[in-house]
Order: C-alpha cells, then structure tokens, then sequence
C-alpha cells in the first residue's frame, strides 16, 4: 500500500513540475506497468516459494528480474521513439517509479523466500 501511495505521488509529481507535465502520460503508464509487474510478482513468487525444490523461487527471481529489465527497456525505447521527446527528463518519472518498486519488490521476494513451505 505504501509503495502504491509513493508511486501516485511519484505519478502526479509530473502534475506540479511543468517541465514534467508532458510526460504525464508516460509517468502513469509506469505506475501502471510496476503495480501490474509487482502483481504478478508476489503471486508467481508466492507459489514458488511454496515448491519443493528451493531452487525455484531462485530461478523464478533471477529470470522474473531479467525480464521485468528488458520489459522496462523496451518501454523506454518504444515510448523514445514514438513520441520523439525533446530532453531526457521523460526518464525521470520512470526511473523513479522503477526504484520505488524495486525496493519493494526486493523485500517481498524475500520474505516470501523465508517461507516455510
């Protein structure tokens, strides 16, 4: 919940810094990218940290990492490239709301690998 309310300010920071306010859109589409991301996180990892094999939950963090990475990459390039924006500050956003969910993410993957199965 409060990595929801850190990212919405995040979101709507872009609102009150006019050189942000173009990149509204891009800075929700972040917002709704993590939280989706962080969703399916904590469920697939959920039932990871419930298999046998220990080694599953570790698999399932390295390549749900990588993923999450090159996802993020390709919607930095893809919104780049169809928008055309005219300073790096678009990133801004973006990079915040990436940090934000990271950080979560990180602590509730490893809670959840503490499991007992």
């Amino acid at each position: 919940m409060i990595t929801a309310l850190l990212a919405v300010s995040i979101a709507t920071m872009t609102l009150m810094w006019e050189r942000l306010s173009p990149y509204q859109p891009f800075a929700w589409g972040s917002f709704i990218f993590f939280s989706g991301a962080s969703f399916v996180a904590y469920h697939i990892g959920q039932l990871a940290a419930k298999a046998t094999n220990k080694n599953v939950f570790s698999r399932f963090h390295i390549i749900f990492m990588a993923a999450k990475i090159l996802m993020a990459l390709s919607l930095l390039l893809i919104y780049k490239h169809n928008t055309q924006p005219q300073d790096v500050v678009f990133v801004l956003p973006f990079l915040l709301s990436y940090l934000t969910y990271m950080i979560f993410e990180v602590y509730i993957l490893s809670q959840l690998s503490r499991m007992k199965s």
